[in-house]
């Protein structure tokens, strides 16, 4: 030790001995600047200093007011790359990030406080770089020797790696409760015995319908689960500590306060929550709702085991109850069934339905009305879905009635033949239930495959059914040929037809002549059941015997006591009646009598049922006729035969089923035959054996089908020469229409046959000439098939296209077809198979050099066959196009011939004109050079007179060159016609009759509306002129008009949908001629002066622009219809627009830029800019003012004008301008018939036309209407 103890080897002070690295530092740094040499210090800091740099916690003393730093090995670890600079540095300039923070320490440090941060949060440079750390501080004041503080010292300890993890820990923890909040599977946590709600996700939410469960036992959160079990499995689980899981269990939770429980199936799990000493303190519950999935699993099961049910069954009962079982099943419901329906009386008659357990069958009948008037939906063939019947307002009267029967909600699907209500599907559920749309399309699949099996066993049935009705009408027929007594025909027709229906009672009756009495002459009754033979009153029979039968129509009763009032059941009741079916014969209007089948019980009689009863009664009452017939004919056979004999030709009969039974003797005497050597099959001895075969086909036939027979044949003469004969016969029939015998003639045509050899020679003559000119014909001859495959061609294809005759036939025209017109031809060639006519149809045939050629066609199909003849007009188009050419150079002279007339009309109306205007601002400026300014105004009036005159000029100029700049919008033509009346009124004048006829619905046409109200009044004022002096009517009519190809050629329109409005005056009409030159510009009837000519010329424009037409029709001395046709618009009327005021909304410093080349037009836009609040840029010219748009400049409204200098007009320059600015907004400025320039009218989104001249107020109300879009 030297220097007193002070220092010891080394030169380290003593207080610093053993203090590490950081001691050696502190000794070796220069503190001359600073603290003064260390020898110099005072002992305060000295003992301090020893102390810190053996503490193992970080500790820096900050000394003096600079807070001059030393601290110890561990907190040059804290300090990191800062250190050792930190050594001996101000405590601001060393940590300059937190000068701020250490300035605070210092200030409270050196007032003798403390200070104490926990995890405080810093930013500190500790490497380079900013660094987020976190600390506790604690600062402490050092006592120096003065008895006041020298400096602060701070313990520093790092706490950033555990507050980082504990950060971590919480962000964990809420990353896990938003997993188990946003789970898609439902969770919950119970607690306790009680089973209380801690913990419930979103899927639990949803599930129990959002309630509020939190801190509720679940007995009180879910009340309706109890009585279902699970109340009881939670205590049991809570009380052993096992865990349980279900699979599909059904559970019935309610989705809100008072609505029904629906059901559930929940796959889910309880697990018991144990603590650290193994007791269960909750059940966490976790499961997910497969109520969807099962359901669909149970529909698909259920189509599998009706596709099963379906596949072999034959009987519609079987099939109508299995698909009612397997549908009531799957559904869960109370009550499924099919029932038929009388469209009549609306009852519904059940044989089974498929009912739950403790449900009452409707097995009978039941009238539907009685139950609300949704059988009115059922009948329109509507589907009915009702959740609640007592808010659905076709049931809520009859509500507790349906309650009753089990249908709180029901379904009904109707079964709809023949526009007719005939049977239903229901589906009925005791309690109110929202029918799902998975549940609505499992019950339509059901019904359809239903109906689909029904129709398939409806259609056996009816085959079998039919095949046994037809045996037993063969039957029928059989028996009743053996009688010729009417009684006793009916006798046999009733206990036949009794007995295979099955009925108590069959009877026929006849009607007396004042239509209410009958008398049953005749029945049929089962063994037990009484005869109804005697004389009624049809009356006592009810309103509906009476109503049904009087209309020659059957009365069909399945129970009498369900569907008549009481006294008139009793009638049928009185002769054991229940049931019944009664068909009338009406004859001559009036109802002659009655054949009845009868049941003694109730019966729903079947349509076959029905079918059956209505052949026999028309079979029987037709045999009794035949058989009187037949007794008539007889008499009658004797005239004919009699009669025949005394003919020159031969005559023949034959019975009804071709049998020739006789001959007059002439037939004999050529033949020399005798008596019955002819009959039967030998008259074909006479026939020529190479004739026989036709003849017997031709007879047979004409026998079969009913028709007259004719046919030529060689006969066999006694003399051995054979002579042709012309046989003819024709059947006699009864007052039915039932053949009774066939009379025929055989005539000698022999003489004539020599003549036809000769002409049959021609014919051949004339074959061969046509099959000349199939092979010679230039033009191209084909015949197709119903399908459009060629058959067959004429050489003209190979000359014309190259094509073979093997290379086209057998195939369609499609390989050849242009592609452009292929959708054309086929849809002709639709036309052809429908049997129209095709004539002049164009299309393009590829030839073999591949060019295409067009061709000409005309075809007509006969018989499912197409003859067709097209022609090669190629060089025709090419010529009619050079000759089209030809027409447009001449009317383009014509034109130029009419500019020449227009430019002298033009020049005399704009020279008032301007002379108007320019007067007016010569004497306006004289005034006001004077000060004199009283009356300027009607200078001024006078100017904007002129120039409005000039301005409506130019649009009628523009309108006959049909190049105005149009506004089209959707206009209701009756509103605008209405809104003009009174105008046209005025008008007119008071000599005129003005009526207007407003067709109703009238559709919408899109049109620029100012346009077509000048049109209008334009045609009105013709209208009058043409009347004058004497005055006359005008009548204004609208109308829709559907045009076909037809009338739309001849309006020079496409065909489709237009608006038509007629001006109709009564003057004094025009000749042809006139009409002819109406619509030419300058050109007019009226004396000179009276008329510009441009009128007409101007609605012909307006019309033909709009994509309309105009026409006129008149008579001469009768008056004028003039017609404009303009096209349908599938949209709505725009609303009436307020009239534009000259009130201006003011601009809030937009940015307008105006690109304009007249100056004044420039200056007049910017002043209107400027006066408004609105902020102008000018340019001059197209590319100038793209130059301003490509730059920065804000810009919110371009206005240019569409004619400009400089190599681009202004919708070029606004379409370069939105390349850089999409959403640019534009106001074209026209002063003519620039409009092509600008889209040919039609403007894109965001785009304005203004047509000059125009009012001031107008131009800043469009561009503020622009602006603010």
């Amino acid at each position: 030790m030297a220097d007193g103890g002070e220092k010891l080897h080394h030169d380290i002070p003593h207080f610093l001995s053993g203090g590490g690295e950081t001691a050696r530092l502190i000794a070796a740094y220069d503190w001359s600047t600073s603290l003064g040499p260390i020898d110099t210090w005072p002992e305060s800091l000295k003992t301090t200093v020893g102390l810190l740099i053996h503490s193992p916690v970080p500790i820096v003393l900050l000394w003096g007011v600079d807070g001059i730093m030393i601290y110890n090995d561990a907190y040059s670890i804290f300090a990191g790359r800062r250190h050792p600079k930190l050594l001996g540095s101000k405590v601001r300039e060393g940590w300059p990030e937190v000068a701020d923070f250490n300035d605070n320490v210092m200030k409270v440090g050196l007032a003798g406080q403390t200070l104490s941060y926990s995890d405080q949060e810093l930013t500190l440079h500790r490497a380079g770089k900013p660094e987020q750390v976190f600390m506790n501080l604690d600062y402490s004041p050092v006592i120096d020797e003065s008895g006041w503080p020298g400096g602060v010292i701070a313990i520093v300890v790092e706490t950033t790696q555990r507050v980082k993890a504990e950060r971590n820990v919480v962000a964990e923890r809420e990353r896990l409760a938003r997993m188990f909040h946003d789970a898609p599977s439902f969770m919950a946590q119970l607690d306790g015995p009680e089973h209380v709600f801690t913990l419930a996700n979103k899927a639990y939410q949803q599930l129990i319908g959002h309630r509020e469960v939190i801190g509720k036992p679940i007995r009180e959160a879910l009340p309706e689960i109890e009585g279902q079990g699970f109340f009881e499995l939670l205590d049991e689980l809570y009380a052993s500590g096992e865990s349980y899981r279900g699979d599909g269990r059904r559970i019935k939770l309610q989705h809100a306060p008072g609505a029904p429980p629906e059901d559930h199936l929940l796959d889910f799990v309880y697990q018991p929550v144990f603590d650290t000493n193994g007791q269960v303190t909750g059940i966490f519950v976790e499961g997910i709702d497969v109520t969807k999935a099962r359901q669909a699993e149970a529909r698909r099961d259920a189509l599998a085991r009706l596709t099963e049910a379906l596949r072999d069954a034959d009987d519609l009962a079987v099939v109508q109850f299995e698909a009612a079982r397997i549908l009531g099943e799957t559904l869960g419901v109370s009550r499924v069934g099919y029932g038929s329906i009388d469209p009549e009386t609306e009852i519904l008659s059940v044989d089974r339905d498929w009912t739950a357990a403790g449900v009452e069958t409707l097995a009978g009948t039941l009238p539907l009305r009685d139950y609300g008037s949704f059988v009115d939906s059922l009948k329109k063939g509507e589907f009915v879905s009702i959740a609640d019947v007592a808010k659905d307002p076709r049931t809520a009267h009859a509500a507790e009635a349906l309650r009753k029967r089990s249908a709180g909600a029901f379904i009904n699907q109707p079964v709809i033949e023949r526009g007719r209500l005939v049977a239903v599907l229901y589906i009925n559920n005791a309690e109110i239930r929202d029918w799902s749309p998975e549940d609505l399309a499992l019950i339509r699949e059901i019904g359809a495959r239903t109906r689909m099996s029904s129709e398939r066993i409806r259609t056996a049935t009816a085959i079998r059914e039919n095949e046994a009705r037809l045996r037993f009408l063969d039957r029928l027929a059989e028996q009743a040929a053996k009688s010729l007594d009417a009684d006793a025909i009916l006798a046999t027709t009733t206990e036949m037809l009794g007995r295979y229906l099955n009925v108590s009672n069959c009877a026929y009756a006849d009607m007396d002549d004042d239509q209410d009495g009958f008398t049953i002459r005749g029945d049929w009754s089962e063994p037990g059941s009484p005869s109804i033979v005697g004389h009624y009153s049809l009356a006592d029979f009810g309103k509906l015997a009476v109503t049904k039968l009087g209309a020659g129509l059957p009365l069909i009763i399945n129970d009498n006591l369900a569907e008549l009032a009481p006294d008139e059941a009793a009638t049928f009741q009185n002769i054991g009646i229940s049931a019944t079916i009664c068909m009338p014969l009406v004859k001559e209007g009036r109802l002659t009598a009655l054949m009845a089948i009868h049941d003694k019980v109730p019966r729903v009689w079947t349509s076959s049922e029905l079918a059956l009863l209505t052949e026999v009664t028309e079979r029987s009452w037709a045999h009794i006729e035949r058989v009187s017939a037949e007794a008539e004919l007889r008499a009658s056979e004797q005239q004919l035969r009699t009669l025949a004999q005394a003919m020159p030709n031969h005559v023949w009969t034959a019975q009804p089923s071709g049998y020739l039974d006789w001959f007059n003797d002439q037939i004999y005497a050529y033949s020399g035959l005798r008596t019955s050597e002819l009959d039967g099959p030998n008259w074909a001895a006479m026939v020529h054996p190479d004739d026989l075969p036709e003849v017997m086909q031709r007879w047979t036939e004409a026998v079969e089908k009913g028709t007259d027979y004719e046919t030529e044949f060689r006969l066999h003469r006694h003399d051995g020469t054979w002579r042709w004969h012309l046989a003819r016969a024709v059947p006699l029939r009864d007052s039915d229409g039932t053949i009774v015998r066939w009379i025929g003639t055989n005539t000698d045509v022999d003489d004539q046959k020599n003549v036809e050899g000769l002409l049959e020679k021609r014919l051949e003559e004339k074959t061969a000439e046509r099959d000349r000119i199939w092979r010679v014909s230039q033009d191209m001859l084909l015949v197709a098939d119903s399908r459009g495959i060629w058959q067959s061609v004429n050489p003209a294809w190979t000359r014309v296209l190259g094509w073979s005759e093997k290379e086209l036939v057998g195939r369609t025209s499609e390989w050849l077809e242009h592609p452009d017109d292929r959708q054309a031809t086929r849809a002709e060639l639709e036309r052809l198979v429908a049997g129209m006519t095709t004539v002049s149809f164009i299309n393009r045939i590829r030839a073999r050099d591949g060019e295409y050629r067009t061709l000409s066609w005309s075809a007509t199909p006969v018989e499912g066959i197409l003859y067709c003849v097209a022609r090669d007009i190629t060089e025709q188009r090419q010529q009619e196009a050079a000759l089209k050419e030809a027409e447009e150079h001449l009317r383009q002279a014509q034109k130029m011939e009419a500019v020449g007339h227009l430019t002298g009309g033009i020049a005399h109306d704009f020279n008032n004109l301007l002379a108007g205007i320019s007067g007016s601002l010569e004497l306006l400026e004289k005034r006001l050079a004077t000060g004199r300014l009283s009356g300027v105004e009607r200078y001024i009036q006078a100017a904007q007179g002129a120039a409005r005159r000039a301005a409506a000029l130019t649009q009628r100029l523009l309108a006959f060159s049909r190049r105005q700049t149009l506004d089209p919008k959707p206009v209701d033509v009756n509103r605008l016609v209405a809104g003009m009346e009174d105008l046209i009124r005025r008008s007119v004048g008071p000599l005129v009759e003005v009526e207007v006829v407003g067709a109703g619905d009238l559709w919408v046409t899109r049109v620029d509306p100012s346009q077509l109200e000048n049109s209008l009044l334009n045609l009105c004022i013709n209208g009058r002129d043409a009347m004058a002096p004497n005055g006359g009517r005008i009548t204004i009519e609208t109308a829709n008009k559907w045009l076909e190809d037809r009338a739309a050629r001849e309006r020079d329109l496409m065909p489709g949908q237009y608006i038509s409005l007629c001006v109709t005056d009564t003057g004094t009409g025009m000749t042809p001629e006139v009409i002819a030159r109406a619509f030419d510009p300058f050109y007019t009837t009226k004396p000179l002066g009276e008329g510009t000519g441009l009128g007409l010329s101007m609605v012909y424009g307006f019309a033909r622009q709009s994509g309309g037409q105009v026409r006129i029709y008149s008579e001469v001395g009768k008056g004028t219809t003039m017609c404009l046709y303009l096209p349908r618009f599938l949209g709505s009327a725009e609303a009436d627009e307020a009239s534009i005021t000259a009130a201006v909304d003011k601009g809030d410093g937009e940015t307008v830029l105006v690109i304009d080349d007249e100056p004044t037009i420039r200056m007049l836009v910017v002043e209107v800019l400027e006066e408004n609040g609105y902020t102008a840029i000018q340019a001059s010219d197209g590319p100038n003012g793209l130059r301003i748009l490509q730059s920065d400049t804000r810009i919110d409204l371009l206005i240019t004008d569409v004619g400009l200098p400089g190599g681009m007009n202004g919708r070029q320059v606004a379409d370069a301008g939105r390349v850089t600015r999409p959403d640019l907004k534009v106001l074209f400025i026209t002063g003519f018939a620039e409009n092509a320039a600008i889209g040919n009218g039609h403007l894109g989104p965001g785009m304005e036309v203004i047509t000059k001249p125009f009012m001031i107020s107008t131009l800043a109300n469009k561009i503020r209407d622009l602006i603010d879009r």
